[in-house]
Parts: structure tokens; C-alpha cells; sequence
């Protein structure tokens, strides 16, 4: 009698889950293997095997996941259960590990679907990736209320719902839908992870633990009724963003890193300006003498800044740092500024006038991207660069004019600048890139001289050059 293939549940499964079986060779044999066995064998050993392979197939089939080295990482899962425990094995294999997989799948959809409320995680998980959980990406978890992890895992411990560490040292994740007014971090944290709390919209206050002594990016954004932080006299660590929504913020004199003036957050010697709580009443504000460097998103979404003098002695202004502040109508910066971040000035839709320094040697990307009310832009001699959508949106600007030491200009530099009628491109500029002045709506005149040897896919669309 011929021997029938060894039939493993993983390859049963994945026939029943791809729907191969009407049209796969393999598994159509695989059907008939299991057809043969349950006629060569007593019919309730057959049946314990098929209702073995269903039972994997049934555990497996709500999840895509890799395999590497006989183990599995899930990357999605397509259930809809409002209490999710993640298995401890699938097929057979252990499952390790929780990772977003950007490159197949849009999300991790446990995150998102709308009815979950609890996720449960075993032993062997040891490894949950960025993304996996409510982060950027995922702020729409706004019911999942609780992680728990088994005691067993080696890596991961739960409290209450929030997931932190094994020796609970370090706080990870406060879901978005606990339904707690305010929250004590344990006294044993000393960090707290970036978008620990992220979206968690129904905190109104938590007070950080005294041992506490580094906050991650972005910790509490979108914390929209979170309006007063203290922090704490052994904080030495914030990274940018950690307080997006906060409208107050208070520091224990006994602090050696950090300070307050004014209600703005400083490093101890003010050179450095932190953040500025978006509900901070000020209209207008001038950069105090001893900073030289603005920190990332240090002003950003502040609601009712409409003026900012930046004064002399600052050299750098980091990414976002203007972001979205909608009120914003007028900049006076000091030459001595060098580095301007990407994005420092995007969204400032009423943003009139703006003049750059003479040693910025780039415009970085977005960095003025749909400033709505921005008419002209000087760029300075001294600036070869303009970054990728720099301008892109600024619906108002109707004349720019060149440095003469530009060499390229990034795609959709200018892009969507509809009332943008002229433009004349130096002879130091190599390179404009794809559509760099696409869409354009008003450009009828271009001069563009000799130096330019590359231009970009519908740079200028929907007009083409003669």
C-alpha cells in the first residue's frame, strides 16, 4: 500500500486560509490524504486528527504572523473579539513576539477594532515592537482599557491594566480607555516610555513617581483635559513633545536639569527653550538673551502666540518648532541663526512675514508648508538647499525670490503655490526636482538659465516647456 505524505496542521491550515484548496494541486492532495487516513483508521482516531487540525486552523486564521526559526511573531489579527488573548503557540510554535509590519499591513488590528477592550498576554511573548500598541499610528484605541500580562513572562508585567516592564522600572503603555480621572505612576518607575500615555484623553492629572528620572517623546500627547504636570527634582531626561497638551507645567525647584520662567520650560541655565504649553496665554513673546537653541516642537499648537522675536544669540531652531500655531502672524529672527529643523514653521496659517537669515544654508522640508498667508519669501545667498515641499500649499505666495548660490531645488518645493505668477531661476541652481512648481495655477512666465541639467518629472505641470 502507498504511504500517504506526512500532513502537518500548519499546512492544512494555511490551505484552508489562503482558499487554495479548489485550485492548489497540494492541497487537493492533502484532502485525499486525509480522506485515506480516515478510512485506514479507527474513525475516532481520524476525527481526533481532523479536529486537531481545525482547532489549529480555527487559532491561527484570525492572525497573520512570519515564522523565523521556529517562532512566531504576529503581525495582525482579524478577530473581533472584545477580550483578545494572544496564544502562547500557533501550529505548534511558540509565539514570541507582537510587531507592526508597516510593509504587508497597513495596521496592527487589534489596535484599531473598535470593540476591544482587554488584550492578554502570555509567557512566552518577549519581544512587543513599536507600533504594536497605541502609538502614533494607533490613537484610535480609544476602549482598549486593559494589558495583562501572565506572571510567567520574563520580560513584560501588568498592573492594574498598564503595562510596564518585568521589575515594572519602566511604564510602556496606560491604555487609551481607562476610565480613570487621575493616576499615580508607581514609585519603582524610573522611565517613562515615549507615547506612554498617548490619546489617554480621560486623565486629568498624574503625578509622576519621585524616582522617575527620563520621559520619552511624546509621553502624554493628546492628553486633551491632562492641563497641569509637576515634574519631579530627579527628572534629567525629556525628550521633545513629551507635554503636547499640557497648558501649565510646574518644576520642583530641587531640579538639576530643568527649569521654569514665565511659565516656559527652560533647561537650568536657559539655553535652551523646551516648550511652551500650548494654553500659555502670552500674544506675544521675545526669546530671552541666554538661549541659543529652540528646542524641537518647543512652540508648537500654542493657541494664542500671534508674535515671536528671536533674539541674537540664538543659533539653532529645532524641528516643529512653530508647528501649527494657527495665531502666528509675524517672526523676527536674529541673525545669528544657523539650523532652522524641518517643519519648524508648517500650518502657520496666518503667518504673513518672515525674514530669513543670511547662514541658514537650507530650507528644510515642510519648513513652511501651507502657510496660508505667507505673499513673499526672501531666500538668503547663503542657502543651496530647498527641501521637499518646503513651500508646498502657501496658497498666498505670489513672489520668491532666489539666492544666488541655490543648487537644487527639492520636489514639490513650491507645489500647489497658486497664485505664484513668475519665477526666475539663478544660474547656480543644477537641479529642480519632480514636481517642484506642479500646480501651479497662475505661473506663466519661467526663466531658467543654462546651469540647470535636471528636471524633475512634471516639475512644472500641468505646463509643459518650450
Amino acid at each position: 500500500m502507498k504511504t500517504n505524505p506526512l500532513i502537518s496542521p500548519h499546512s492544512f491550515a494555511n490551505c484552508i486560509r489562503e482558499r487554495q484548496f479548489v485550485n492548489n494541486c497540494k492541497c487537493k492532495q492533502m484532502f485525499k490524504a486525509m480522506n485515506s487516513i480516515r478510512l485506514r483508521l479507527p474513525s475516532c482516531i481520524s476525527w481526533v486528527i481532523l479536529g486537531m487540525m481545525i482547532a489549529s486552523l480555527a487559532l491561527g486564521a484570525e492572525f497573520t504572523f512570519m515564522t523565523t526559526n521556529g517562532a512566531i511573531t504576529i503581525n495582525d489579527y482579524r478577530g473581533d473579539e472584545a477580550v483578545l488573548t494572544i496564544p502562547s503557540t500557533i501550529n505548534g510554535l511558540p509565539v514570541v513576539g507582537i510587531e507592526y509590519e508597516e510593509r504587508k499591513y497597513a495596521r496592527f488590528d487589534t489596535v484599531f477594532h473598535p470593540g476591544l477592550v482587554g488584550i492578554n498576554i502570555p509567557g512566552s511573548v518577549t519581544n512587543i515592537a513599536y507600533c504594536s500598541f497605541p502609538s502614533p499610528i494607533a490613537c484610535e484605541a480609544r476602549n482598549l482599557a486593559a494589558i495583562n500580562v501572565a506572571p510567567s513572562n520574563p520580560r513584560f508585567s501588568s498592573d492594574e491594566g498598564v503595562l510596564f516592564n518585568k521589575d515594572q522600572t519602566a511604564l510602556y503603555i496606560f491604555p487609551q480607555g481607562k476610565e480613570i480621572g487621575s493616576y499615580t505612576i508607581p514609585a519603582k518607575v524610573a522611565r517613562i516610555d515615549a507615547y506612554a500615555f498617548l490619546g489617554c484623553i480621560n486623565l486629568t492629572n498624574v503625578l509622576i513617581g519621585t524616582n522617575a528620572s527620563s520621559i520619552g517623546e511624546e509621553a502624554f500627547s493628546g492628553c486633551a483635559n491632562l492641563m497641569h504636570l509637576v515634574i519631579p527634582r530627579n527628572v534629567t531626561d525629556i525628550a521633545p513633545g513629551a507635554f503636547d497638551n499640557a497648558t501649565s507645567i510646574t518644576v520642583d525647584p530641587l531640579n538639576p536639569a530643568y527649569c521654569i520662567s514665565d511659565g516656559v520650560l527652560f533647561n537650568k541655565k536657559q539655553t535652551v527653550l523646551i516648550r511652551v504649553p500650548k494654553g500659555n496665554a502670552m500674544g506675544s513673546y521675545a526669546i530671552p538673551d541666554t538661549v541659543t537653541n529652540i528646542g524641537k516642537v518647543a512652540f508648537a499648537k500654542c493657541r494664542n502666540l500671534t508674535n515671536i522675536v528671536i533674539g541674537h544669540h540664538v543659533t539653532q531652531i529645532g524641528s516643529g518648532a512653530f508647528a501649527y500655531c494657527g495665531t502666528l502672524t509675524n517672526i523676527v529672527m536674529g541673525r545669528r541663526v544657523t539650523q532652522i529643523g524641518n517643519a519648524a514653521f508648517i500650518d502657520c496659517e496666518k503667518l504673513s512675514s518672515v525674514s530669513l537669515p543670511n547662514d541658514i544654508t537650507s530650507i528644510g522640508n515642510d519648513m513652511f508648508r501651507s502657510c496660508y498667508s505667507l505673499a513673499e519669501i526672501v531666500i538668503p545667498d547663503g542657502v543651496t538647499y530647498i527641501g521637499t515641499n518646503a513651500f508646498l500649499n502657501c496658497k498666498s505666495l505670489t513672489n520668491v525670490i532666489f539666492g544666488n548660490r541655490l543648487t537644487k531645488i527639492a520636489p514639490g518645493a513650491f507645489r500647489f503655490c497658486k497664485k505664484l505668477s513668475h519665477i526666475t531661476i539663478g544660474d547656480s541652481v543644477t537641479s529642480i526636482g519632480a514636481g517642484a512648481f506642479s500646480d501651479c495655477d497662475a505661473l506663466t512666465n519661467v526663466v531658467i538659465l543654462k546651469s540647470v541639467v535636471n528636471i524633475g518629472r512634471r516639475a512644472f505641470a500641468p505646463w509643459s516647456l518650450k
